[in-house]
C-alpha cells in the first residue's frame, strides 16, 4: 500500500500534463489544405474518450455481477479553428467537403479518397511529445454557420466537427 502524503504525490507525479500543450496534425489532408493550417490554427479540441457498456448478469437472489460489454466511443471530435485573413482554414474545409460530395454535381468520392488520419500530440514543457493519439479514417462532418458581428472586436473562430472510424494510441 502506498503512502498517502504530499511528498508521495510529488514523487509519483513529477510534472502534470498541461491542457494547453498539444498539437493537432493532419499529415495528409484531403483537398487543398496543408498540414500547417491544422497545427498552427487549431485552438481547442477534446481528447477522445471511450467506454464499455456494461452487461448485468443476475444470479439467484443476489445483486449479480457486471462484465464489460461492447466498446463505445462517439466517432466525433470537434476542433476550434482560428481563421486568418488568408482564409486557409475555410478553404481547406470547403475543398475537403467538396471531395466528399460536390454541392454542384451531387457526386462524391470513394471512402478511401475522402478520409485521412489525424494525430493529436500532447507535449511536455520542453515541446517533446509525451502522448500521441491517432484518429483513423477521419473526415469533416460539419462546419456550422459562423456569426459575423459588428458589435464585437473578436477574431473569427469556428468549430469543425470531424467524424472518425476509431482512435488508437501511438507509442512515443
Amino acid at each position: 500500500m502506498s503512502e498517502m502524503s504530499l511528498d508521495a504525490l510529488r514523487q509519483n507525479l513529477t510534472n502534470p500534463q498541461r491542457v494547453y500543450l498539444w498539437e493537432f496534425e493532419i499529415p495528409a489532408p484531403k483537398g487543398s489544405g496543408d498540414t500547417d493550417v491544422w497545427i498552427l490554427r487549431t485552438q481547442m479540441m477534446q481528447e477522445p474518450g471511450r467506454r464499455f457498456d456494461p452487461i448485468d448478469i443476475p444470479f439467484k437472489g443476489t445483486g449479480g455481477f457486471r462484465v464489460p460489454g461492447k466498446e463505445v466511443y462517439t466517432h466525433e471530435i470537434t476542433v476550434r479553428v482560428l481563421e486568418g485573413e488568408d482564409a486557409k482554414a475555410f478553404e481547406a474545409i470547403q475543398s475537403w467537403m467538396e471531395l466528399i460530395r460536390s454541392n454542384i454535381s451531387g457526386l462524391g468520392s470513394a471512402d478511401p479518397d475522402l478520409k485521412s488520419d489525424a494525430i493529436v500530440r500532447l507535449l511536455d514543457s520542453k515541446g517533446e511529445t509525451t502522448k500521441a493519439i491517432k484518429l483513423v479514417g477521419m473526415y469533416p462532418q460539419e462546419k456550422p454557420t459562423v456569426d459575423l458581428d459588428y458589435s464585437t472586436n473578436d477574431s473569427q473562430k469556428y468549430d469543425v466537427t470531424f467524424s472518425f472510424d476509431r482512435w488508437e494510441t501511438i507509442t512515443v
